[in-house]
């Protein structure tokens, strides 16, 4: 049983909580930028990799749980096109520093969320937007 949309809560409280001063938007959420008149957005979108199923009697423990991985990808978006990358930039760094390797974040229904890396990409102006993207990698590990 995985608990994708639980991992996906996570990241977005996570991310809430921080009060970036900009809205993010997940999956499939009705937005569009030019009606809403938003400058600088965020999107997160949980890529998952794999679910592998585990016994945790190996850890001397009932039951069994299954071990998600994925990345959580935030795309940073600015209208600003040309003046530079310095708020997306300070954004990725704030981003950066609220999922650090071997942090845990645990939030709805008894979720950990264990990151693993946290990169971003060189940023590129895309349908007229300046956009970077994190990749943050993850693994979970969900009771069944």
């Amino acid at each position: 049983m995985s608990a994708f949309y639980d991992i996906q809560r996570t990241f977005a409280k996570v991310l809430d909580d921080a009060a970036l001063g900009i809205l993010t938007i997940q999956e499939n959420q009705d937005f569009d930028p030019t009606k809403d008149g938003n400058p600088q957005w965020s999107e997160l979108t949980l890529i998952p990799i794999s679910n592998v199923s585990g016994n945790k009697a190996r850890l001397a423990v009932d039951g069994g749980f299954d071990e998600n991985e994925g990345i959580a990808q935030v795309s940073l978006f600015d209208k600003e096109t040309g003046g530079g990358s310095k708020a997306l930039l300070e954004l990725a760094d704030t981003i950066g520093g609220l999922f650090v390797h071997g942090d845990t974040h645990t939030l709805f229904n008894s979720v950990k969320v264990f990151i693993q890396q946290t990169d971003r990409n060189v940023g590129r102006i895309e349908d007229g937007y300046y956009q970077i993207d994190m990749s943050i990698s993850w693994t979970s590990y969900v009771d069944r």
